[in-house]
């Protein structure tokens, strides 16, 4: 079954997330691991205490963030299977909805990429 990695982008300067939505995020992650979707998820270090490394003019240069690159930054991820990217996609709209609920004025983004090859399949 085809692989996605779906890529939460919001602000890391967002306001508090309330406990009902890291409680129905908790259960949304249950149930899809119980059903066979979902492979792996966790959150992201602030870019404040990240890394990147840079291939550039041949050099390789190393910046501690954070990063100057806009207001948005990958802050969680999942590695879900689904039999298509519009299968996918509903999943995202599921968990985006969460947010929709739980945090209405909240604003961001879920990108979703399917995986080729690796070492799951």
């Amino acid at each position: 079954m085809p692989r996605f990695m779906m890529l939460l982008k919001n602000s890391e300067s967002h306001a508090a997330v309330p406990d009902s939505l890291y409680h129905a995020i908790g259960e949304a992650a249950k149930a899809w691991i119980r059903d066979g979707i979902m492979l792996d998820t966790g959150g992201l270090a602030p870019t404040a205490d990240s890394a990147r490394v840079r291939l550039a003019g041949g050099q390789v240069t190393t910046v501690n963030g954070p990063f100057p690159d806009g207001d948005q930054a990958v802050t969680a991820y999942a590695l879900v299977q689904a039999g298509s990217l519009d299968d996918a996609a509903r999943l995202g709209r599921e968990f985006i909805g969460l947010y929709r609920t739980h945090m209405p004025d909240w604003q961001g983004a879920t990108e979703i990429r399917q995986i080729f090859g690796g070492t799951g399949g």
